[in-house]
């Protein structure tokens, strides 16, 4: 029996750099309910066993890009503010009151008109609101109609670049299958042709002892064959030799004018 030694794992390497090649066609050699049981409990088991937690996993992810973000002062004081825990400052809406001054502060010249430069500052802010309300009302549909054809577009485009993702990924698994297929049937003919020789260095020794038994019998029945010409050889002359001198005795002999 004849085995052909196959390359370590060790020297297995992928195409791509740190690449693990991965020996196996699952196209070919599917896993059996019982396997694929056992590879569940295997899993399971090593999830079990592992001192790893979820932001372990997390840790060894590579760092992100930095963000540009980070350059800007007041987002990265709120990024401080977050990381320290602290709340957000609530909204302040007293300086949108329009209060008088306080009893104490009634002859107060200062006060009063910061109270009338207050309510200047809200009228302003009225009217802003005013002159956004008609401008949302005269031109708001279209600018949004605008905006949703651009959101449309770009929704499209994202869902053309996915289904272009998809058909290449099945493009690929396809192409995966088709090769694990052929190699499968070549796989199958080496497989059969393999068997077959097995088959034949098994039948060889039986063949080689059938020819050697008929090759024994013929010899044998030629060495009687000989022998039985040889022991016949003598019988055959003298009876040759009885049969001619009857002959001669029944032929009449000559009469005396002949002598």
């Amino acid at each position: 029996m004849l085995a052909l030694d196959s390359a370590a794992a060790d020297s297995l390497t992928g195409w791509r750099s740190h690449q693990e090649l991965i020996d196996a066609l699952p196209y070919v050699d599917p896993l059996t309910t019982s396997e694929q049981r056992a590879v569940d409990q295997l899993i399971e088991e090593e999830m079990r066993k592992s001192p790893l937690k979820l932001k372990d996993y997390v840790a060894q992810l590579p760092p992100l890009p930095p963000s540009r973000l980070q350059a800007d002062p007041v987002l990265a004081t709120e990024m401080q503010r977050y990381r320290a825990g602290q709340q957000m400052a609530k909204f302040d809406a007293e300086r949108y009151n329009m209060k008088e001054p306080p009893q104490s502060k009634k002859n107060d010249i200062a006060t009063w008109q910061s109270c009338i430069q207050n309510a200047h500052s809200q009228l302003e802010h009225q009217l802003n609101r005013l002159v956004n309300l008609e401008l949302l009302l005269k031109f708001g549909p279209n600018a949004w109609r605008a905006f949703n054809e651009q959101l449309e577009n770009y929704v499209a485009r994202l869902q053309q670049e996915a289904q272009q993702l998809k058909k290449d990924i099945e493009d690929v698994n396809k192409q995966r299958k088709v090769s694990q297929l052929e190699a499968g049937k070549q796989l199958d003919a080496l497989q059969a042709c393999w068997a077959e020789g097995i088959a034949k260095n098994h039948e060889a020794p039986g063949a080689a002892e059938a020819a050697a038994g008929k090759t024994n019998a013929s010899a044998g029945a030629d060495v009687l064959r000989e022998a039985e010409t040889h022991a016949a050889g003598p019988r055959a002359v003298g009876v040759g030799t009885a049969h001619a001198e009857a002959m001669d005795e029944d032929l009449p002999g000559p009469t005396s004018q002949e002598a």
